[in-house]
């Protein structure tokens, strides 16, 4: 069968892209369940390969939960490092060094590239718990651009989504202002944060929405851009320093599996002196002492990698229209933002240092640790939860400073 051309957007770092292997400081091929789909699961079960059958039958586990599907039907055993267990001592995938590239299960053969088709669009990016996916897409001081191409597609799209016309033109629309504002440096990257709050908050109470009304609301707030009055205007909304604080308490008591996470967390806790779980004041004075000191410093020289990531957080998960959706989602993407802002103060702190390594550092192994994990968004969602404010008023506590 003839393979049809289809259109691709894609951002310019994702071709940059190789797998360093071996040579790479966090495995990808550890630290969390790896799912192997079910054509891949009956071929390892039916290999008869004898340097590798013994091997592949003793690695692999049929996953039996009722929620399992063709995609995630089997999964691979981890060793007492938390390590796949066909992992070779040279850090190499031992499926792939005995049977091909080919015979590497969905999971592995498409990691760290997430590929969506929306409206019969291909969107591909790169997942940050990668840490050279992070180094290739974030260390982009000009920022990050798309190109659009007509190509074959063969990889199978880890989602599908279709609107309707109007709701597809809705999506580009607030997908693009979205963006546009982001990478807008005539500002600060929370002022930034804040005025895409505002509209996604009036955007969620609009009676009707169409394209006339979008189009309106998005003039209204391109606008804002325009206005020097901005900036000012956010500095005199008061900072919540220990709302920022308590809200990330439960997450930097998170225990994993992972040390490299472990040892990070509990550096950040040394920098602010948060112990025995709970807050003092004194945490506090340290947190806004190091925000003071050090922020507008680090943003001067390293904003661009938040901003890139954010442009990837809203490239990568807005995907439709829906008032509701587009709330969560965007709440999502700035509480992330702010743990990791979080992060990286507290470990540059514990450094005496902040450095292109470290930023990149704390992002990747946030990412790996938390982005992934379905208990992190349970507990993320308990905590906004048990606040009644609006999401502008919750999204405005977690960012201004």
């Amino acid at each position: 069968m003839t393979q049809k051309l289809k259109h691709h957007l894609i951002p310019t770092y994702y071709n940059e892209f190789k797998c360093i292997g071996g040579s790479c400081e966090d495995t990808c091929c550890g630290g969390w369940r790896i799912d192997i789909d079910k054509k891949s699961f009956k071929s390892y079960k039916n290999e008869r390969s004898s340097a590798i059958k013994n091997d592949l039958q003793k690695s692999i586990l049929r996953n039996k939960k009722q929620d399992a599907i063709e995609a995630n039907y089997g999964y691979f055993k981890l060793d007492e490092e938390n390590k796949c267990s066909m992992l070779t001592e040279e850090g190499l995938c031992g499926v792939q060094k005995e049977l091909g590239e080919q015979a590497l299960c969905n999971t592995c053969k498409i990691y760290p590239r997430l590929i969506h088709e929306v409206n019969s669009v291909v969107e591909k990016s790169l997942t940050l718990s990668c840490p050279e996916a992070a180094r290739v897409m974030l260390n982009r001081p000009n920022g990050i651009d798309f190109v659009e191409e007509e190509a074959i597609e063969s990889i199978k799209p880890n989602q599908k989504i279709m609107h309707t016309p109007e709701e597809n033109e809705i999506f580009w629309k607030i997908r693009i202002f979205m963006i546009d504002t982001l990478q807008n440096r005539n500002y600060s990257l929370e002022t930034r944060l804040l005025l895409i709050s505002m509209f996604i908050q009036k955007y969620s109470e609009l009676e009707q929405i169409n394209t006339s009304n979008v189009d309106t609301l998005i003039s209204r707030y391109s606008n804002y851009l325009k206005d020097n009055s901005l900036e000012k205007a956010f500095s005199n909304i008061k900072v919540l320093h220990s709302t920022q604080l308590l809200f990330a308490l439960p997450l930097l008591n998170y225990e994993t599996t992972s040390s490299r996470y472990n040892n990070l967390v509990q550096a950040i806790k040394e920098s602010f002196e948060i112990k025995d779980n709970s807050l003092s004041e004194e945490s506090v004075n340290i947190y806004k002492e190091t925000l003071n000191k050090h922020y507008k410093n680090f943003s001067d020289t390293y904003g661009y990698i938040l901003e890139n990531y954010l442009v990837n957080s809203i490239y990568e998960q807005i995907k439709m229209p829906d008032n509701k959706y587009l709330l969560d989602k965007f709440t999502s993407i700035c509480v992330n933002f702010t743990l990791i802002r979080l992060f990286i103060l507290g470990y540059g702190k514990s450094q005496g240092e902040f450095n292109l390594d470290l930023v990149l550092y704390c992002i990747q192994s946030f990412s790996k640790k938390l982005v992934h994990n379905s208990e992190y968004k349970t507990q993320i969602s308990t905590i906004l939860q048990k606040d009644t404010s609006s999401i502008l008023s919750q999204i405005t506590s977690f960012i201004h400073i």
